[in-house]
């Protein structure tokens, strides 16, 4: 358990509303382990990465994952899903009677191929955090050898039309999953 260097959330009870929608998630809150970070999704050894999250989630104290997936590694090509990891995750949540809260990380782990796209409009910028850049799409250093990270500008409306429709896509996998916690796209 400790060897994942996974954090702990504590999830009070709460109600997240959005404009014409609101959760209450009264029976999911507790201690979720984290995955933030990319434990599973960028582990070189996935299999363990996988053992250890259902050895985590084996202990009755801890209510779920909080599963964060880059979209780079979900849409792997235009309209290409991946789903392998996702699947993964909640079939151990599901096997071990517990919930998965998912992040779904968008701008700046949007894919390659829809960066590299001529009608998206970028911005790019240099983070010195390099943990944090590790969930980013880079393309080359800067002369100090700091990540230059690219990334979609989100206010885009063609950059929105992709956001929507990964997200829908998600929607149509897992909104009837009965582990699902609640959705946090970032």
């Amino acid at each position: 358990f400790a060897a994942m260097a996974a954090l702990l959330i504590l999830h009070m009870n709460s109600i997240v509303t959005a404009s014409n929608c609101s959760c209450i998630y009264d029976n999911n809150n507790g201690i979720y382990i984290s995955t933030y970070g990319g434990l599973v999704q960028h582990s070189p050894a996935p299999g363990i990465a996988f053992e250890q999250l259902a050895d985590a989630l084996s202990y009755p104290y801890i209510r779920g994952v909080a599963h964060y997936q880059n979209w780079s590694t979900l849409e792997i090509q235009d309209g290409v899903y991946n789903w392998t990891v996702l699947d993964k995750v909640f079939a151990i949540a599901k096997e071990k009677k517990k919930y998965v809260i998912l992040g779904l990380q968008m701008n700046v782990a949007s894919p390659l191929w829809l960066i590299n796209r001529d009608d998206i409009p970028k911005v790019q910028f240099v983070h010195a955090n390099l943990g944090w850049f590790s969930m980013a799409t880079v393309h080359r250093y800067d002369s100090k050898g700091l990540p230059v990270i690219t990334m979609p500008v989100p206010w885009s409306e063609r950059y929105n039309f992709y956001v929507s429709r990964m997200v829908g896509e998600l929607a149509k996998r897992y909104a009837n999953n009965s582990q699902l916690a609640y959705v946090n796209v970032c």
